[in-house]
């Protein structure tokens, strides 16, 4: 599996390495490495190359574990700004790949996130990343495996956590 750059960990823009694991053949996949560009976010990128990758056969019909690791939190459907383009957002789209597969079902994935800091812009903006931080809950409740690091823990995040419970 590729790895984030230091400057890719803190950079503004959002970053993503993933790779698939076979649970049939216990094969694994590198993936690569996306980030957000005009096609769309990270995610965007990454599910638009698992999408190729399934319809074209290079990835066999299965159960497979994903490992996603961002640099920042997915973008959440409560922040609909994030996405003018009318493309869900990006936990919502991953929350219907955790649920629904690709390929009616043909493929399924187990996935397991893992990010530094929370989406939201402006690192003065405790609301947004607030926001974010409670699609990653939705992400969990779903049943995507979330590890996090240092962003989720802003006290000013977790007071504006508290106002949207």
């Amino acid at each position: 599996m590729q790895d984030l750059s230091d400057n890719e960990w803190i950079a503004q823009t959002t970053y993503c390495v993933a790779e698939l694991y076979s649970q049939g053949t216990r094969q694994t996949f590198d993936l690569g490495k996306f980030q957000s560009n005009l096609n769309g976010h990270a995610e965007d990128n990454l599910i638009a190359a698992l999408v190729a990758r399934t319809t074209s056969g290079a990835i066999a019909h299965g159960t497979y574990d994903l490992l996603i690791i961002l640099n920042r939190s997915p973008c959440t459907s409560l922040m609909p700004e994030l996405k003018a383009n009318h493309v869900p957002a990006c936990m919502t789209r991953l929350i219907d790949l955790q649920e629904n597969g690709l390929g009616n079902g043909t493929w399924r994935f187990n996935i397991q996130l893992n990010y530094r800091h929370l989406y939201g812009g402006n690192p003065s903006s405790n609301w947004n990343r607030a926001l974010n931080a409670f699609g990653v809950q939705q992400g969990a409740a779903s049943g995507i495996g979330i590890m996090h690091g240092v962003g989720y823990y802003d006290v000013g995040v977790a007071i504006e956590m508290s106002k949207l419970q």
